[in-house]
């Protein structure tokens, strides 16, 4: 039985102090998860963290939308 792996805190989207190794691009996530062996991530939208939890939340879900690797995780008021 092979082990499935899933990262269970990743955070996607521009932050709002985005430094080189936090400001990967959606596809730039997948291909560092894919390369470490993670089948799966639980994603936040940097936007639902920092500014507006109900926009952000709507944009995580829409990548849930176009890659089955991402789980939107919700950030609550």
């Amino acid at each position: 039985m092979e082990l499935e792996l899933f990262d269970c805190n990743c955070i996607v989207g521009r932050r709002s102090t985005p430094t080189p190794e936090n400001n990967l691009s959606d596809d730039q996530i997948l291909e560092a998860l894919y390369h470490a062996g993670i089948s799966r991530a639980l994603i936040t939208h940097a936007f639902a963290r920092d500014y507006d939890p109900r926009e952000g939340n709507t944009r995580a879900s829409e990548l849930a939308d176009l890659h089955d690797a991402f789980t939107p995780g919700y950030v609550l008021l």
